[in-house]
């Protein structure tokens, strides 16, 4: 088996692969496997890692070779009780993170959303972001200007109390009729409730997706009370050192 640099020439579609990868296995021309790293934007300690293998081509060892071809510290994510999450622990991964997708129903209500000032959504969401990521710290020379960068086209920004001293934020994103929710309590004791009334309103009966870490236990005992669906269960594994 040949681990090198992927190419032009290489035929990656019976992996399904639609993104760039930067180290494929070969055997004799014979595509193996294929594996891609890359810089967590937000996130200096590990990269993201990811690998895909063939399914005749699986627990040959082709994926651990290509794994520790990218080198250490990485991280990938994927679903909970799957081959990738079952290759991951036999490399010793170590589980940093859960996350649960649930799906919230929501109804019409009379309220909507006021409009906000752009950079008060900002550092809400920056406070928000360091908040829910503790384990997993941010890069230190990533600001507030840039984090909001990154969620500027968002359809819908929310915030819990004054704009100058806000309880908890939210943004949402339409996609494949129902909208992506994604924001939090802005620091310890702030609610989700009125935060989810905004949403819902803002939704108008289309459902909420919302991607939730194991650690935001706020959120989780709302969508409990309000009897939301688990419809993805997905666990973080990360490295600093492959054996």
């Amino acid at each position: 088996m040949l681990i090198r640099s992927v190419t032009v020439a290489d035929d990656l579609s019976p992996l399904g692969a639609d993104r760039p990868w930067t180290r494929v296995a070969v055997d004799g021309g014979e595509l193996l496997g294929v594996a891609h790293r890359e810089p967590s934007a937000w996130h200096p300690k590990w990269d993201w890692a990811e690998v895909l293998v063939l399914p005749q081509h699986r627990r040959a060892g082709v994926g651990s070779d290509l794994m520790r071809e990218l080198g250490a510290p990485c991280k990938s994510k994927v679903p909970v009780g799957s081959e990738g999450a079952a290759f991951l622990r036999a490399l010793n991964w170590r589980l940093l993170q859960g996350c649960e997708i649930h799906e919230l129903p929501t109804t019409a209500l009379e309220e909507r959303a006021r409009p906000l000032p752009p950079q008060a959504v900002t550092a809400a969401w920056f406070a928000f972001y360091e908040r829910a990521h503790r384990w997993d710290p941010l890069a230190a020379d990533r600001s507030a200007e840039e984090l909001a960068a990154s969620i500027s086209d968002a359809d819908a920004a929310f915030l819990v109390g004054p704009p100058t001293d806000p309880l908890a934020v939210a943004c949402l994103w339409a996609k494949d009729g129902a909208w992506e929710f994604s924001g939090g309590p802005c620091r310890d004791g702030g609610t989700v409730t009125e935060l989810l009334d905004l949403a819902s309103a803002f939704a108008d009966g289309l459902p909420l997706h919302l991607e939730v870490d194991s650690d935001m236990n706020e959120i989780h005992e709302e969508l409990r009370r309000r009897g939301s669906t688990v419809i993805e269960a997905i666990e973080i594994y990360g490295t600093s050192a492959l054996a």
